[in-house]
């Protein structure tokens, strides 16, 4: 089966980092920020679940981003262990994100934005 050529392996990633930002961003109002991470989650999974057809049918989803050298691209795919474990990580930040919220409440925890910018950036490079 041919590669599908679609730009959703990026979003998957650009969720996450744009959660990042958008927590900054957000910093005094805080339900705002809060609700950030929760739906940047939910988002990112419904991505991946989108590309699930795909590759449960056997093939790949890849999206080219450049050329460094010849024959080297700057790429993102989607085989079978890619899905695996973006299917887990991103329905695993759902109930992290919604969880963390109550968490840091609770204990009145300073420097919340700083968490949870972090919080979705590691989610970003995994």
């Amino acid at each position: 089966m041919d590669p599908v050529i679609s730009i959703r392996p990026l979003l998957a990633v650009a969720v996450a980092g744009l959660a990042a930002l958008a927590v900054l961003l957000l910093n005094s109002r805080e339900k705002l920020r809060d609700i950030v991470s929760p739906l940047a989650a939910i988002a990112m999974f419904a991505i991946v679940a989108s590309m699930a057809p795909t590759v449960l049918a056997g093939g790949t989803v890849d999206f080219r981003l450049f050329e460094i050298l010849p024959g080297i691209d700057f790429a993102f795919r989607v085989d079978a262990l890619g899905m695996v474990f973006a299917t887990v990580s991103s329905l695993l930040w759902i109930v992290a994100a919604i969880y963390s919220i109550g968490y840091m409440r609770h204990l009145n925890e300073h420097a919340q934005t700083r968490f949870f910018a972090c919080f979705a950036t590691s989610l970003a490079a995994a």
